[in-house]
C-alpha cells in the first residue's frame, strides 16, 4: 500500500531529502583552490616547496594553489580546516611552534579561519597563540618571535584569497608558468651556478693564500738548505781528514772520555780500600773492647767462687755442730732413762 500523505510522512520525506542533498553536495561540488596573497606585499604569496619548507615567494616567479578542507565532526559546532597544497602533497602545519609542511594532517595542521575587511587570517585550532604569518624578511613567524614586539610590529598575518579565475587578471602584465618543476629546476640551476661561482672564488682565495705562504716560507727554506749544505760539507771535510790519517776516531776512543773513565775507576778503588780499612779498624776495636770486658769480669768470678766456698764451709760446720749437739742431747736423754 502507498503511504498516505499525512503530516508525519511529509516531515520524514523532507528530512530524508535534506540528508541526501547534504551527503551529495560535498561529492558533487568542485573543490575551490586559492592563492594566499600577502596583504602588505601583494606581489608575494604563501608557498611550500618540495622539501616542506614554508616561504613567501614572488607570484611572478611561481604561485601555488591551496585547498581549504573542513575537518569538522558531526556533533561539533566549531569549524576547523586544513590548508593543503596538492602539487607538493603537503599540509600546512605547526611543528614545535614553526610553520612546516607535513605529508599527513595531524592536530597541528588544524586551523581556525577568520576574516577582517576582506582579508583572511589563520590561527592554530588547539594553540590559538600560534598564527600563520611572515616576518619582514618573508620568513615564517615562529613561537619565539611572538615575544618580540619589534618583530610583531612588522609581521604580516593577513592574506587575500585569489581564486583561479582571478589569477590571469593579476598576472596579465607578465607571463607565468604554474609548473613547480620548472621553478624548481630554475632554482636548482641558479643554485648550481652560484655554487660554481662560490667554488671558483674559494679556489682563487686558496691559491692566493698558498702563494703568500710560499713566499713567506721561501727565506726559511733557503736558510735551512744552506745550513744543511754547510753541515754536509763539514762532515765530508772531517771524513777526508780521517781518511788521510788512516785512522777513524770513534767516540769511545776520545782522550777526554778515557781520562774521565780512568779517574772514576781510581776513585772507586780508593773508596773501596778506605771502606775496607775502616771496617777492619771497627772490627779490631770491637775485639779489643770485648777482650777488655772479659778481663774485667774474671776477678769478680773468683771472689764469688771463694765466697760461695766459705759459705758452704760455714754451712757444713753449722750442720756438724747441730748434729753433735743433737747427738749429745740424745745421749743425755738415754742416760736419764737408764738411771730411772
Amino acid at each position: 500500500m502507498l503511504l498516505q500523505f499525512t503530516l508525519p510522512n511529509v516531515r520524514t520525506y523532507f528530512i530524508l531529502m535534506i540528508v541526501v542533498v547534504a551527503l551529495a553536495m560535498p561529492t558533487c561540488a568542485a573543490e575551490k583552490r586559492y592563492v594566499l596573497q600577502l596583504k602588505e606585499h601583494n606581489e608575494r604569496a604563501l608557498h611550500i616547496n618540495s622539501h616542506g619548507r614554508v616561504t613567501a615567494e614572488h607570484i611572478l616567479q611561481t604561485y601555488q594553489y591551496f585547498t581549504m578542507e573542513g575537518v569538522n565532526d558531526v556533533l561539533s559546532l566549531d569549524f576547523k580546516l586544513t590548508i593543503y597544497a596538492a602539487d607538493v602533497d603537503y599540509y600546512l602545519c605547526f611543528h614545535q611552534g614553526r610553520l612546516v609542511g607535513k605529508r599527513n594532517a595531524t592536530k597541528d595542521c588544524h586551523f581556525k579561519e577568520g576574516m577582517i575587511n576582506g582579508y583572511y587570517h589563520y590561527t592554530s585550532y588547539y594553540k590559538p597563540k600560534l598564527r600563520v604569518g611572515f616576518k619582514a624578511k618573508f620568513k615564517p613567524v615562529g613561537l619565539k618571535d611572538f615575544a618580540k614586539p619589534r618583530v610583531m610590529d612588522k609581521a604580516i598575518f593577513f592574506f587575500y584569497r585569489l581564486g583561479e579565475e582571478e589569477i590571469p587578471e593579476t598576472l596579465a602584465n607578465g607571463s607565468n608558468s604554474n609548473s613547480l618543476k620548472s621553478y624548481n629546476q630554475a632554482n636548482s640551476n641558479n643554485n648550481n651556478n652560484n655554487n660554481n661561482e662560490v667554488d671558483l672564488e674559494q679556489q682563487q682565495v686558496i691559491l692566493q693564500r698558498n702563494r703568500l705562504q710560499h713566499r713567506r716560507l721561501q727565506p726559511k727554506k733557503r736558510q735551512q738548505q744552506q745550513q744543511q749544505k754547510q753541515q754536509q760539507q763539514q762532515q765530508q771535510h772531517h771524513r777526508r781528514r780521517h781518511r788521510q790519517r788512516g785512522t777513524v776516531r770513534h767516540h769511545h776512543d776520545n782522550a777526554t772520555i778515557m781520562e774521565r773513565r780512568r779517574r772514576r775507576r781510581l776513585e772507586r778503588q780508593q773508596h773501596k780500600l778506605q771502606r775496607e780499612l775502616w771496617e777492619q779498624k771497627q772490627r779490631e776495636a770491637g775485639e779489643l773492647e770485648r777482650e777488655r770486658e772479659r778481663l774485667e769480669h774474671l776477678p769478680k768470678a773468683t771472689s764469688s767462687a771463694s765466697s760461695s766456698s766459705s759459705s758452704s764451709s760455714t754451712a757444713t760446720s753449722t750442720a756438724l755442730t747441730a748434729t753433735a749437739a743433737s747427738a749429745n742431747i740424745i745421749s743425755q736423754s738415754g742416760n736419764i732413762y737408764g738411771n730411772v
